[in-house]
């Protein structure tokens, strides 16, 4: 969880990012972090996280 503001910093944009626990269900918003949802920004996470954990809402 530590290296997503740096997986993330270099795709400035208005979109929230959440972090979502799979064991507890729990949501957390970010304060600060906010992304511009490209495509290598989406490819990147799904290979890191997989497909189905990396969604635009």
């Amino acid at each position: 969880m530590a290296k997503i503001p740096s997986l993330v910093g270099g795709y400035p944009g208005d979109y929230p990012v959440y972090i979502c626990f799979a064991d507890t269900r729990k949501k957390l918003k970010s304060k600060s972090l906010r992304v511009g949802p490209t495509e290598d920004l989406m490819r990147t996470l799904k290979n890191i996280f997989g497909d189905k954990n990396v969604i635009i809402s």
